[in-house]
C-alpha cells in the first residue's frame, strides 16, 4: 500500500509532521488486520502486508478495510488534521514448502503492479493481481 500524496504532506507541513502521520497509518493499519497477519513499512510511504492463511475473498476484503480505516477521518498531528489515503496492490498465492523467498519475492512483484494500476485508475483504491494459472 502506498500514501497518497505524501510528499505534498511533507512539504506542507514538514518531515517530523510526515513521520507522524505514517506512524498513524500504520496504527490505523494495525488496527485493521488481524493479530496473525504481518505489516511492515517497506519503504517511504509504503507499507506491505502478509496475510496469514487468507481466502481469495479475504485478502481484497481486508485491503479494502485498510484501506477505508486510512481515509475514515483525517489524521491530526501537530495541530493540523490532514486527509490522508492510500492504494491497495494485492496478489495471492500458495506456499509450497522451500519456495518461501520466490513465492515472496513473486508476490510482492505482482502486488506492486497492482498497486501501480490503483494509482493509474484514479488512487485511493485496491487493485487485485490476476491469480497465476499453471501452464503445465
Amino acid at each position: 500500500m502506498d500514501v497518497l500524496a505524501f510528499k505534498k504532506i511533507n512539504d506542507t507541513y514538514g518531515h517530523p509532521i510526515g513521520d507522524e502521520v505514517l506512524k498513524v497509518v500504520a496504527k490505523r493499519c494495525r488496527e485493521a488486520l488481524r493479530d496473525r497477519d504481518l505489516l511492515a513499512r517497506f519503504g517511504g510511504e509504503e507499507f506491505i502486508a502478509l496475510l496469514a492463511a487468507p481466502t481469495n475473498d479475504e485478502v481484497h476484503i481486508t485491503a479494502e478495510r485498510l484501506r477505508r480505516a486510512i481515509a475514515a477521518e483525517p489524521i491530526s498531528v501537530g495541530g493540523e488534521r490532514i486527509a490522508v489515503s492510500i492504494s491497495v496492490g494485492g496478489a495471492i498465492g500458495d506456499a509450497l514448502p522451500g519456495c518461501d523467498q520466490t513465492l515472496l519475492e513473486e508476490l510482492i512483484g505482482r502486488a506492486d503492479e497492482a498497486l501501480y494500476e490503483a494509482k493509474a485508475g484514479g488512487r485511493n483504491r485496491v487493485r487485485m493481481a490476476q491469480p497465476v494459472t499453471d501452464s503445465a
